[in-house]
């Protein structure tokens, strides 16, 4: 235990006063520790005058004045620990009368102070929440996290390193120690979006994250912050019209300011919306803009229906746009013989062609059209499909097959779109040879009463079967009146 002097009687007073008399009293007193020190008192005759500010002669030591502390505002649950260079003895922590130098509880609070984690702080509890055996009640930093407790918005939480403290609802409390850290209502625990204000979840992307905290809301492995399409899957990020606003979610891809549902160019711009070929593709955007099934990077006539490709002075230039299909220089407006140079020109029909090289020398054919590839233009062959009946006879002149014509219309079902002129066309007709305007089905097999065999799907002939249109395999016929039960009005069990 080390020693702490209390008074002493100053040799200046004796010099002064001519006397001085010293009582000193031992203070063992029996059951104290031994080695404790004796407490000091001095008397100092009533007669002698204390003189303040006495001059000190030399080698006699003086305790200077213990200048006086101001009051300090202390910030909430941070103790103010006293100078540790104020003499011990001229304070008195827990003002039970007993200086701190020789009070084995400075603080009073029942903790010695050779034990007490804050001697000069009353913390009977000795609550030590960093473990640093530095008490809450005196540790400026309760938690250990760098963050004084002050200003630390979970005193006695630990928030995760670094410089700043999150506090996603600014309620005052940190994340690290908020049971709701949005303030939803929500607790952490059971909510999805814990940093995300909200109560109803939508998971777009069935991802199992709802919308409300989910970097990537469509499932595209696009961030959203990156995704110009943030609410619809568009891994490509196509954007033609460089607006930042994804084809994918984008009303106008090409920005003409014709809506995408209405526009036969999306991604072309083309305000206009021209289409040459009424095909429903912007000519802009149509590979075949004269619809002549002739793809335009190898169509002689770009915007001009021409399938043969006739290039009669092979310029390349098709003869159905060309101004001068010979290439004779003169115009076909003013030549006589458009489709033959100048000088050569012997064109019988006038078509345009000269007899030399027209399939029908006596008939106009300018197209020169030769169906069965035998040389004779169709304008002048009596047999124009070369199926071996001529065009008179032919009820398909323009198609080989079986001549047939089921409906006597004079149209053979080769090429007669209603085989059976009900008004049925053949693609849709349940029965395509037979008349049935009706189209009725019983048994729905897709093929029609008027040419179904087993109109009820039975598994018996109609021609046999004795309810046609009601399903009855066991044909039981309990009248014997040629009548199936299953059909029968007349039949009944009371009867039998």
């Amino acid at each position: 235990m080390r020693r702490r002097p209390v008074a002493c009687c100053l040799l200046l007073l004796g010099v002064l006063a001519g006397s001085c008399e010293l009582s000193l009293v031992e203070a063992d007193t029996a059951g104290e520790t031994a080695g404790q020190d004796a407490i000091i008192e001095a008397w100092v005759p009533p007669d002698v005058p204390v003189i303040p500010d006495a001059v000190v002669e030399a080698d006699v030591p003086v305790v200077p004045d213990v200048p006086v502390v101001p009051d300090v505002t202390v910030e909430p649950d941070v103790p103010v620990v006293p100078d540790v260079t104020v003499d011990p003895c001229t304070l008195d922590t827990d003002g039970d009368g007993k200086a701190n130098c020789v009070d084995t509880d400075d603080d009073g609070d029942g903790v010695p102070d050779t034990v007490d984690l804050c001697p000069l702080v009353p913390d009977p509890d000795q609550e030590d929440n960093d473990n640093d055996e530095i008490g809450d009640a005196c540790d400026p930093d309760d938690d250990n996290d760098g963050f004084p407790d002050a200003k630390d918005l979970c005193p006695l939480v630990a928030d995760p390193p670094g410089p700043t403290q999150m506090d996603t609802d600014k309620d005052g409390k940190g994340d690290t120690c908020d049971l709701d850290d949005d303030n939803d209502g929500l607790p952490d625990l059971i909510d999805p979006c814990p940093k995300d204000v909200g109560t109803v979840f939508v998971d777009q992307d069935g991802d199992k994250i709802p919308n409300l905290c989910d970097d990537d809301r469509d499932g595209d492995d696009v961030p959203n912050v990156d995704d110009n399409c943030p609410d619809v899957a568009n891994p490509s990020q196509l954007d033609t019209d460089f607006d930042w606003k994804g084809d994918a979610c984008d009303n106008d891809d090409d920005n003409d300011a014709v809506q995408d549902i209405a526009d036969n160019c999306p991604r072309k711009v083309n305000p206009v919306q021209c289409d040459t070929d009424k095909d429903g593709i912007g000519s802009d955007c149509d590979d075949d803009r004269d619809g002549d099934q002739v793809a335009d990077d190898v169509d002689n006539c770009t915007s001009f229906t021409n399938p043969i490709q006739n290039d009669s002075d092979k310029d390349g230039k098709g003869d159905d746009c060309d101004e001068d299909i010979d290439g004779d220089g003169v115009p076909n407006a003013t030549d006589p013989c458009p489709y033959v140079k100048v000088g050569t020109c012997d064109d019988q029909d006038k078509d345009g062609l000269a007899d030399a090289k027209d399939n029908c020398p006596l008939l106009p054919n300018p197209a020169q059209e030769d169906k069965d590839k035998d040389g004779k233009g169709d304008s002048c062959d009596p047999d124009i499909d070369g199926d071996g009946l001529l065009n008179a006879a032919d009820p398909c002149p323009y198609t080989v097959g079986d001549d047939t014509d089921t409906d006597k219309d004079g149209l053979g079902d080769a090429c007669d779109f209603d085989d059976d002129a009900d008004t049925i066309f053949d693609v849709a007709d349940n029965c395509e040879k037979v008349f049935n305007p009706s189209q009725s089905d019983t048994d729905w097999d897709w093929l029609g009463d008027a040419c179904d065999d087993d109109d009820d799907g039975d598994g018996i002939k109609d021609t046999v079967d004795n309810c046609v249109f009601v399903p009855n395999k066991d044909q039981a016929d309990a009248d014997k009146d040629g009548l199936g039960d299953a059909c029968d009005p007349k039949f009944s069990y009371m009867n039998l």
